[in-house]
């Protein structure tokens, strides 16, 4: 077995997938954007998912929510079996996992997200699930 499959394994069996006794929260989501924030010297100071919705009223995709990119297990991958991509980690000792339909991945001298605020500020976006809401499926 390659070093990326017991790696893969080590980490489904961490995260829970072979006991299946890590309680979990599943979303889905139409776009994640990975960021990576730099400064003037190209410099990445900030990584970032920001998750999107289609919004078909404004005709463009709305940020729902956002998660800082700590360790690159975080990064969504891509599940050949359904055709999306799934960012998985843990979230106050529950097991997080978005489910995307596109992912995207930029470089910028601006915060997307922050900007994303002119449009809909945050305390009027959906959210990812909320973790009291352990086992169900969000949309």
């Amino acid at each position: 077995m390659g070093s990326f499959a017991v790696s893969m394994t080590l980490l489904l069996a961490a995260l829970g997938g072979e006991t299946g006794r890590t309680s979990s929260v599943t979303d889905h989501v139409d776009l994640v954007e990975i960021n990576h924030f730099c400064d003037d010297y190209g410099r990445a100071i900030l990584h970032q998912m920001i998750f999107y919705d289609w919004c078909p009223e404004t005709g463009r995709y709305q940020v729902r929510d956002w998660q800082p990119l700590r360790k690159d297990y975080q990064f969504p991958t891509r599940d050949w079996r359904t055709n999306r991509h799934v960012a998985v980690w843990f979230d106050k000792g529950v097991k997080r996992i978005v489910e995307a339909d596109l992912v995207r991945e930029t470089w910028t001298q601006h915060d997307p997200e922050l900007i994303e605020r002119n449009y809909l500020a945050p305390d009027e976006r959906g959210g990812l699930s909320p973790l009291g809401r352990v086992g169900i499926v969000g949309r």
